[in-house]
Formats: C-alpha cells, sequence, structure tokens
C-alpha cells in the first residue's frame, strides 16, 4: 500500500520548485505449506496439513525531497521492520453420519511469535448438515478462529494511513467466534439451488488507531500507544441460489 503526493511550483525569481512526499507500507511472505488429501471408504474424506510463514512487515516508510533550482534535498524517515513467524497443523474430515446428515469437523492448532513475544490458540469448526426430507435440509455451524495480523485503516490529512502490523506485546491477536444457521432447498428438475442463512459474529482484540496517530510515530511511540482496543459483532444473512446446466448435470461440469 502506498500513496503519494507531489506539488510543483515557482518561486518569486522565476525557479521552478516541486516537493514530493511518498509513504509506503509492505508485508513480505515466505509461505511453506503441505497439504495431503486421503478418502477413507465412502463416509469418511480427510484433510490434514501444516503451513509456516514467515513475514517482514515494514509498516511505515516516509520519504520526502524538496527541489528549488540547483539544490535537492531527501529526507527519508523509515518506520522499521517487524519481524514475525506462524506456524499452524490442521486436520479435517468430511463424514456421513447415520441418518444421511453430513458434517464437516476441523480442528487447527496455530501458534506464532513477534519480537519474543509469543502467542497459541486451538481454533476449532464443526457444521452439518441434516436433512429434512430428500430436496430439504438444515445447516448449523460454529468457528473459532485466531489471527496474528492486524490491518489498520483510516486516512489523515494528506497521507493514507492504511498499514498491516503483526500482533506484539501490548497488542493480542484477533479472536472470532462465529454460529450459522440456514436451509437450504434443491430442485431437481431444473438443476437448481436456493439457501438462506443467518450468522452472528463476535469479535475480540480489534483495533483502530488513536484520534490523530499517524503509522510514522509508531517508530517512537510503539504501536500499543498507537490504537484503541475493543471488541465488537456483527450479524447478518446470505441468500444463494445457483443453477447448473444440463449438460453440466451429465458431464459433472462447472456451475454457471
Amino acid at each position: 500500500m502506498h500513496s503519494d503526493i507531489y506539488t510543483r511550483d515557482s518561486d518569486p525569481a522565476g525557479e521552478a520548485e516541486a516537493y514530493r512526499q511518498n509513504w509506503q507500507s509492505d508485508v513480505l511472505d515466505y509461505v511453506v505449506r503441505i497439504d495431503v488429501e486421503y478418502a477413507h471408504g465412502q463416509r469418511h474424506y480427510l484433510r490434514f496439513g501444516s503451513e509456516y510463514a514467515n513475514r517482514r512487515f515494514t509498516p511505515s516508510a516516509v520519504r520526502t525531497r524538496y527541489t528549488d533550482g540547483d539544490l535537492s534535498v531527501r529526507r527519508d524517515q523509515l518506520g522499521g521492520t517487524i519481524n514475525s513467524q506462524e506456524l499452524g497443523l490442521y486436520a479435517e474430515d468430511e463424514l456421513i453420519l447415520p441418518y444421511g446428515v453430513r458434517a464437516n469437523l476441523g480442528v487447527r492448532l496455530s501458534g506464532a511469535g513477534t519480537a519474543g513475544h509469543t502467542a497459541r490458540a486451538l481454533e476449532l469448526r464443526a457444521s452439518f448438515s441434516i436433512p429434512l426430507n430428500v430436496n430439504l435440509a438444515v445447516k448449523v455451524s460454529y468457528a473459532f478462529m485466531q489471527q496474528y495480523m492486524h490491518l489498520m485503516t483510516g486516512s489523515g490529512s494528506t497521507l493514507s494511513r492504511d498499514t498491516w502490523i503483526p500482533f506484539m506485546r501490548g497488542l493480542r491477536p484477533q479472536r472470532s467466534s462465529q454460529v450459522a444457521l440456514g436451509i437450504a432447498r434443491s430442485f431437481p428438475a431444473g438443476g437448481a439451488d436456493v439457501s438462506l442463512e443467518g450468522y452472528y459474529k463476535r469479535m475480540d482484540g480489534q483495533l483502530r488507531y488513536r484520534t490523530f496517530a499517524s503509522p510514522h510515530q509508531a517508530s517512537v511511540r510503539g504501536w500499543p500507544l498507537m490504537v484503541y482496543r475493543g471488541r465488537g459483532a456483527s450479524c447478518g444473512a446470505e441468500f444463494l441460489a445457483r443453477r447448473q446446466r444440463l449438460s453440466d448435470l451429465v458431464a459433472g461440469g462447472p456451475l454457471s
């Protein structure tokens, strides 16, 4: 993410003068991931694997250049870099239970470290599709997740303030718990499916900028003094309708 300001004018002597200011925020990721899938009979489809990520954050870098005739002055204000490592191990099973109930059960063990500060979590998710008859089913799900990165958003008078930062001492990871309930109906004659789902989500560890705070100040003040911490909640509903062409139904092709 970056933003740029450029102005050009002339002084009373008629010499051109220019002012340019550039703000940039970067995240450089190195990720290694291993995924394995295994079908065990007709009732179980297993997925498991691991992921390691090494991230280098540059939350704020400001470069300013002023030119007046033959005079050129440049000033770089770098906010420094922050390194963070994250490791995750997961397992998931899609299974068919008695009475045609379909379930998806998953667990993920995650952990991360930033500047000697560590955090870990056991993340769980479960979803069930319970048939009421041949073409009608009720769906219910729950998911708990922990995220070790924060997206800071906002805008100042001149430069953008959108940037990613990792969790660190004084800024714990974000957490969320979500429950959802829905109903799905299929229309085999027309190759169509419709579903309606409502959800409720609670969030903890949410961050936002303090008034007048800017990312480049964090190198002096530190990120914990730049933000407000809080909790949040959201709810909503989603309606989905999809239809397959007859040729796709025969050939098993993609959805239209």
